[in-house]
């Protein structure tokens, strides 16, 4: 996995570089070639007008390959043609013999070839065109500047550059922009080699606490190392870890009870096994049992509400298995009551006999439950055992359970005791 996410964060890097440095390469290569072409014109248009300005200086056409090669040596590019045209048509070409793109000999059809862009010059037009195709061997850029003499147009002079020229200063831009896009992509795979060993460190870390978890551990605490989603990755994981934790300690407990439970019904359902009964007054059996069923209340917001008669009520019994019997009964009642419902403990004496009462608002027994209720493993939920423990409980201290309910309405237990 290491190896494999540090492979493709570094490839998409390249990627993403690469195809951003293509599409400028391809956008600077266009926008460069114009701006190229706009300079060498103007160069051109410079060149063509101090050509001009020298003539008309010397009141004539015939400037030696020197003048012409003193002014041109200015320009940085070596491919130019410059030449001269009287009023007549007549062509002479001015540029040294070791310059030039290969311009026609035949001067009748070089004149042919460009009379209309001749004419417009020799009528006091400066022009500039990438026309003259039949004039050279390739592609050019041509300037044409009238010459004026005593306020006359006495001829033209027309310089040209090729168009390789051009080419050849955008490729050199092209090539150079290339060799900075590889330098980039150099440096762009060992910065996305580096960050990504520093990216993948929280995913190696979730990872491992995952097999850490897979392999039953659940004591792990993963350090948040940023406020991302992979710092939210941590918190999950540590959440996971702790709600797992959690369960596994109630699952744990909740065996553990019922393990308890069976061994308790065991012992009751022995009838060799004694029970320490002692006299006990049932006030303070009430009040113990309140207490701890509190924290139960409290999870649904349940209210308790007691309503006991005054009076001195002594049982014979064994006080911790009695509040057991009320508490699994209590226990059952929270488990089915709604949400900020009301639970009543009553206790009242009728005769030689105490009653207490617990009533709650839940949904109710149907009567194929009432049935089986005190039945070992006849539950909807939980595991069966707690009912029935309550009326083991129950029998060996000759209490007597009654249970009415209703659907919707609720349920009321009655728990009636001897009083000793």
């Amino acid at each position: 996995m290491k190896s494999g996410i540090t492979r493709k964060l570094v490839t998409y890097f390249i990627l993403v570089i690469l195809s951003f440095a293509v599409t400028i390469a391809i956008i600077f290569s266009f926008s460069y070639r114009r701006q190229t072409k706009e300079t060498i014109k103007t160069s051109l248009l410079h060149e063509s007008l101090m050509i001009v300005e020298l003539m008309e200086e010397k009141q004539t056409l015939n400037l030696s390959r020197e003048e012409i090669s003193s002014i041109l040596s200015s320009m940085s590019l070596e491919d130019v043609q410059v030449w001269v045209v009287d009023p007549l048509g007549r062509i002479s070409k001015l540029t040294p013999t070791k310059m030039g793109m290969g311009m026609m000999r035949d001067y009748s059809a070089f004149a042919s070839a460009t009379r209309n862009t001749i004419d417009k010059v020799l009528a006091g037009q400066q022009i500039s065109s990438e026309s003259l195709r039949g004039v050279f061997n390739q592609d050019t850029l041509t300037i044409g500047s009238p010459v004026y003499i005593n306020e006359n147009i006495v001829g033209a002079v027309f310089i040209s550059a090729s168009s390789n020229a051009i080419s050849s200063i955008s490729n050199i831009a092209v090539r150079q922009m290339l060799m900075a896009t590889l330098i980039g992509i150099l440096i762009a795979s060992l910065m996305g080699y580096f960050l990504s060993k520093h990216f993948i460190k929280p995913v190696q870390a979730a990872n491992h606490a995952i097999d850490t978890l897979a392999s039953g551990q659940y004591n792990l605490a993963l350090s948040k190392t940023s406020n991302d989603e992979l710092g939210q990755l941590s918190d999950n994981l540590n959440i996971l870890s702790s709600r797992l934790a959690k369960s596994i300690i109630t699952e744990t407990q909740a065996m553990q009870r019922l393990i308890k439970d069976l061994l308790e019904l065991s012992k009751l359902e022995d009838p060799d096994f004694n029970i320490d009964k002692q006299p006990i007054e049932v006030h303070d059996l009430l009040s113990d049992t309140c207490r701890s069923v509190q924290p139960l209340l409290e999870t649904k917001k349940i209210k308790l509400s007691c309503e006991t008669q005054e009076g001195l009520w002594r049982i014979e019994a064994d006080h911790q298995r009695l509040r057991q019997m009320l508490m699994i009964v209590l226990d059952n009642a929270v488990k089915f009551s709604p949400i900020g419902s009301t639970l009543t403990l009553k206790a009242h004496q009728e005769g030689n006999k105490v009653i207490l009462s617990i009533v709650d608002q839940g949904d109710g027994i149907n009567e194929a439950q009432l049935k089986t209720l005190f039945v070992r493993y006849h539950t909807t939920e939980g595991n069966g055992i707690g009912l029935a423990l309550c009326k083991r409980i129950a029998d060996r201290h000759k209490i007597q359970i009654e249970v009415n309910s209703e659907i919707h309405k609720g349920t009321h237990f009655s728990f009636i005791i001897p009083l000793a």
